[in-house]
């Protein structure tokens, strides 16, 4: 073959590999740059960050980053707390495929958005096996494993799960209220009250604050410590616009015990709403508080009811 030709059509080829090139090239860098902008909206964590994902999968759906798009769809739609749509998410994403942080934290959101949705024994599979393999979403793991005994009655292994977190700088805060929940439900109630004194010293101002001092309460009462019950009840009831009836009807109690008939008399006035056995002891103790008050029309009305 004549060299010149050879060479000619050497030339030719390379010419169009590298026109080629250019033009896969020139679409590539577009898509890059939209890749970039909307990864940094997902970062940001913009209110438009699911609309621009999925935009940018509607533009480039042969991208080398569709597989990671779709992921971040998935996790945005969790921390919009739309669970269901992550979860459909998440099925169309390949989290193997992911870089193995990334693919951690798909993984602990995807199991997230199962226990949102209480779906708890595919979120325990996802869990435990997060707790295995990640060094970064162990505690998280844990703590979540641990909840998930909790509902489930599990209370030696949640107690377990939860002791493990309580020098762990995310968890410690969180862990008391189930550890003392659990205290309450086995009638420990020095436990109880020794969980919550010690994190109502360490954590004022937390969100479970209310929630502690109503468990301090619940344990002095169990301990036959009214007057500090009331004291501790009186806090909680102060800290939440619905508190819970049974934490009432022990405050009312306990005010009973400590012989201030006026403020029992108010505070199971309270609890005295439904057709049920609290009702009825606290109708009661009602017409009991009012016998020493001396008004008996008012006690007579509550022994009728």
């Amino acid at each position: 073959m004549n060299k010149r030709f050879v060479w000619i059509a050497l030339w030719l080829g390379l010419t169009m590999q590298q026109g080629l090139a250019q033009q896969v090239g020139t679409k590539d860098a577009a898509g890059d740059k939209e890749y970039a902008r909307v990864c940094r909206e997902y970062e940001l964590k913009s209110k438009n960050s699911v609309e621009l994902l999925k935009a940018y999968l509607k533009q480039y759906p042969d991208s080398r980053h569709a597989n990671r798009v779709q992921s971040m769809i998935a996790s945005a739609y969790v921390n919009e707390e739309k669970y269901e749509d992550a979860l459909n998410a998440f099925k169309s994403c390949d989290l193997e495929a992911l870089p193995d942080k990334e693919r951690d934290e798909a993984v602990c959101k995807m199991a997230t958005a199962y226990l949102k949705t209480g779906e708890l024994k595919e979120a325990k599979v996802w869990f435990t096996m997060l707790q295995e393999v990640s060094k970064t979403h162990a505690a998280d793991a844990t703590f979540n494993l641990g909840y998930i005994d909790y509902a489930e009655q599990r209370y030696d292994q949640a107690l377990k799960a939860f002791a493990s977190l309580q020098k762990d700088k995310t968890y410690a805060p969180l862990v008391p209220y189930y550890m003392g929940e659990i205290c309450l439900l086995r009638e420990d109630y020095r436990k109880a009250e020794a969980v919550a004194t010690d994190y109502l010293k360490y954590y004022t101002g937390h969100k479970d604050e209310g929630e502690m001092h109503r468990i301090q309460g619940e344990a002095r009462y169990g301990l036959q410590d009214y007057l500090d019950a009331a004291t501790s009840l009186e806090t909680y009831v102060l800290s939440t616009s619905s508190p819970q009836r049974k934490a009432l009807y022990k405050l009312g109690m306990s005010y009973y015990h400590a012989e201030t008939f006026s403020k029992a008399v108010e505070a199971l006035g309270k609890v005295a709403v439904e057709q049920d056995a609290l009702s009825q002891n606290a109708y009661l103790h009602m017409g009991l508080a009012y016998l020493n008050l001396k008004e008996r029309n008012q006690a007579r009305m509550a022994f009728e009811q």
